[in-house]
């Protein structure tokens, strides 16, 4: 049977839609960005580390955990056609002697270049024309990448 809402329709239909299928059938929250199979969401505000957590957790998702080079430059090249060249946080921060731990307790396989001299310091990602990673301390306002899970 073919949809008879009109225009209208398909909008409303849309507009409810909280996880919609991309030309490819991935499921991506709203306001999500498919990329390479995972979903991502770029925040607009800044917020601290912990705040930044929380606001990933409340649409089922994490800050975001670049587990290889591949998906930093799947992320650059992403955050770029969009526009949003910043700094932002990710799902990783150092603790215990400044070993680096990330928010699902595995190491990351890309690191910062620079090492943290206190435990309040969180990984941040700098996209400008190419990615640095640096550490920040993690009350600092920082934009943030969720990642759907």
């Amino acid at each position: 049977m073919m949809w008879q809402g009109g225009i209208l329709g398909w909008f409303v239909l849309f507009s409810l839609c909280s996880v919609c299928l991309d030309a490819e059938g991935i499921s991506c929250p709203a306001d999500f960005h498919e990329v390479s199979g995972s979903c991502y969401w770029y925040s607009d505000t800044k917020a601290s580390f912990k705040d930044a957590t929380v606001q990933c957790r409340k649409m089922s998702s994490r800050l975001v955990v670049v587990a290889s080079p591949e998906e930093t430059a799947l992320l650059h090249s992403n955050i770029l056609l969009q526009g949003k060249a910043d700094v932002y946080y990710i799902g990783a921060r150092y603790q215990d002697n400044n070993r680096l731990w990330i928010s699902d307790g595995n190491k990351p396989t890309t690191t910062p270049t620079t090492r943290s001299t206190t435990d309040l310091k969180c990984v941040v990602m700098r996209v400008q024309q190419r990615v640095r990673w640096y550490n920040a301390d993690c009350n600092d306002k920082i934009r943030f990448i969720c990642q759907f899970q």
